[in-house]
């Protein structure tokens, strides 16, 4: 119980609206000599990550993470890290061949990478959250599709996720589809039927 409480203060819960108008609870952290916040999505089938993921995730972010509350440092203000640049690599023509990668990956472009998949991995069952890949993931950032396969195959999991889940989360939005359809469908015919019934009841008749 003690643990949850320190937890709480020092990575403290807050719930955020995404850009689809949900809201998902965040752990977040905070800069103590600027305004520089940064947070982490509570997974809803995993549910919270302990201190010490969460530790590793800032860190690896380039934040300094205190052991009390109000003493964390932003990758700005950390005096123990340089601030993670990531080195754009031009886009090549569509004919051309794959270019040799120039220069090695660095702790900084993996800070900037890994933080990328942070907002659009879901977890190793679910792959990507909809709407991202590894090419859009490196399109995004101007850099190596290559480095964020690496990544992601290292840190977070498989791009498609479990192939199970994945067939039964489409096999549902499928059903799902197809019983707002047969809704329309019922509304429409009702409607139908009851204009039908005016009609008769304005004649003198009875409907079935």
């Amino acid at each position: 119980m003690r643990r949850n409480i320190k937890q709480e203060l020092i990575f403290p819960v807050r719930s955020v609206e995404d850009e689809s108008r949900k809201r998902r609870n965040h752990n977040f952290i905070e800069c103590s000599h600027c305004p520089e916040t940064a947070s982490m999505p509570i997974s809803v089938s995993a549910g919270a990550m302990g201190e010490e993921v969460l530790t590793k995730r800032f860190t690896r972010l380039g934040w300094y993470v205190s052991r009390v509350p109000g003493g964390h440092l932003c990758p700005t203000c950390n005096p123990t890290k340089q601030r993670a640049i990531l080195t754009l690599v031009t886009p090549k023509p569509d004919n051309a061949e794959e270019p040799t990668v120039a220069r090695e990956l660095t702790f900084a472009d993996r800070r900037i990478i890994n933080a990328k998949l942070e907002e659009t991995y879901e977890n190793d069952l679910v792959g990507y959250r909809e709407g991202w890949d590894d090419s859009l993931v490196a399109a995004d950032l101007g850099t190596s599709v290559l480095w964020v396969e690496q990544l992601r195959s290292q840190n977070f999991g498989p791009a498609e996720g479990n192939r199970v889940i994945v067939e039964l989360r489409a096999e549902q939005e499928q059903l799902a589809k197809r019983m707002e359809a047969f809704r329309t469908e019922g509304q429409a015919l009702a409607a139908a039927f009851a204009e039908l019934s005016a009609k008769l009841d304005a004649a003198g008749l009875k409907a079935a």
